[in-house]
Formats: C-alpha cells, structure tokens, sequence
C-alpha cells in the first residue's frame, strides 16, 4: 500500500492511526485522518504490474530489442510481459519492459530479478545499455563493446529468506493472524446455524461447546498484538535494569 509518500504493507489498524511496514522495516504509524486526506494506492492481492526503463541507442532495431526485453521479463519468472516504447529522445529511445507478478508480496524481489534479466539478456545478445551522448575519454576500437564479463551463478543448496521476509516480517505475521481469526468467525457462524436446527440435546450442547472453544481462540487471538507489546516493553525495561545488557 502507499500512502501519499509512504510505501509499505500494513502491520496494524487501530481506531485512529494505522501502522505499515516499509521495505527497510521502519513502523510508521499513520493517523487516520492522514490516510483519509491523502492518495492511497493498493497492491491487489491477485497480482500487480511492475516495469523497467531504460534508454537504448538509434542504432538498434527497436523489434529486436522489444523482443530481447519481452523475453527478459519472461525469464525473471513474469507473465505476459509487454514493451512500449515511452520516448524518441534527442539521443536515445526510451523503453519500458512490464510483466504480471502473481504474488505482490515478492514484489521487491520480483523488481531486482527483472533489473538483473534485463541486464543478462542484453549484454548476452552484445547489446550496450548506455545513451549515445554517453562521452568516452579512452581510445577505444569501433569494435569494443562496454559489457562486463559473465559470471557463473553460484549453486545455491537451501532458499535464502527474500528481502520481503526481513523487510515485512511483522506485517506478514499480522496478515496471517487476521486470516485466522477470520476462518474462526467463520466457524463460529456455522456452528451456531447449526445449533438452531439441532433436534439432538446432546449434539446441540457438544455444538455450544465447540463455539465456546472457538470464541476462547478468538479471544486469545485478538489478544497477541497487545501481548507482543506487553513482551517488548519487558524486553526493553530487562535491559535497562540491566545496565543494557540482556
């Protein structure tokens, strides 16, 4: 979500602020009143849009390059990736590659694997990202291109926590609490239509008895936010007592 200039992914709600979480794992709490009287924009859940620009010489055939950043935004693990042309500059033509992301909780990820595909893709096919007013003071051959040697990726054994693991780790803890809690007031709501048409004594008290157990998990739920705080506090008086050290 961004909020007039704040971008992040919303970690609490509270009757007068709301908090989010940025990509360098700063809270920042936002009154409501600010929210309300400034832009919001929403990531959808079901997938969003993330681009690239970058400015490449007349020199080149625009159809190639559409085709080698199509193909880019492809190989970075987009879907239906798309090229526009955004500008013919005094010296440069400028691009903008565009691919679907399925799950915008990788966003952060997504946008640096599509910077890194770019940059493989074209420097593999002997393309030079660079603006021809780009000045070179070295005597150079016509021939010599300005691309960096390719590297082998290192094997990678076991899945690294991602940026947005770190970044939002607070905020992805309190997504999965809501969606508990909202699968047990589910539960909770079909338990009592079925207490109402309950015939059986017996089945209609082993009902109720479930929808109290429900309603304890609920409760004990809505109390973790206030419970990590109460922790925290402790945590940080443990120190102070300590001399600030734990």
């Amino acid at each position: 979500i961004r909020i007039g200039e704040h971008f992040g992914r919303v970690s609490e709600r509270g009757l007068f602020d709301t908090e989010i979480q940025t990509e360098t794992r700063e809270l920042i709490s936002l009154p409501n009143v600010y929210c309300i009287t400034n832009p919001v924009t929403t990531t959808r859940s079901s997938g969003t849009i993330i681009s690239s620009s970058l400015s490449l010489g007349y020199d080149l055939d625009h159809r190639q390059v559409e085709s080698l950043l199509a193909a880019a935004a492809q190989t970075s693990g987009l879907a239906e990736p798309f090229v526009h042309i955004l500008e013919l500059g005094n010296f440069s033509v400028i691009y903008r590659v565009s691919g679907f992301l399925e799950d915008p909780k990788r966003l952060i990820s997504a946008r640096s694997k599509l910077y890194a595909s770019v940059l493989d893709t074209l420097h593999s096919k002997g393309v030079e990202i660079m603006s021809p007013s780009f000045m070179n003071q070295r005597q150079m051959s016509d021939k010599a291109k300005i691309i960096p040697p390719t590297t082998a990726k290192p094997k990678v054994e076991k899945r690294k926590p991602s940026a947005e693991d770190i970044a939002f780790d607070k905020a992805e803890k309190a997504e999965k609490l809501e969606k508990e809690k909202k699968q047990i007031r589910q539960e909770i709501e079909k338990q009592e239509a079925s207490v109402k048409g309950a015939t059986n004594e017996e089945t209609k008290k082993a009902k109720q008895e479930a929808i109290k157990e429900l309603q304890q998990r609920l409760k004990a739920l809505e109390e973790t936010p206030k419970q990590d705080e109460d922790n925290a506090v402790d945590a940080a008086e443990a120190s102070t007592s300590n001399g600030g050290h734990l």
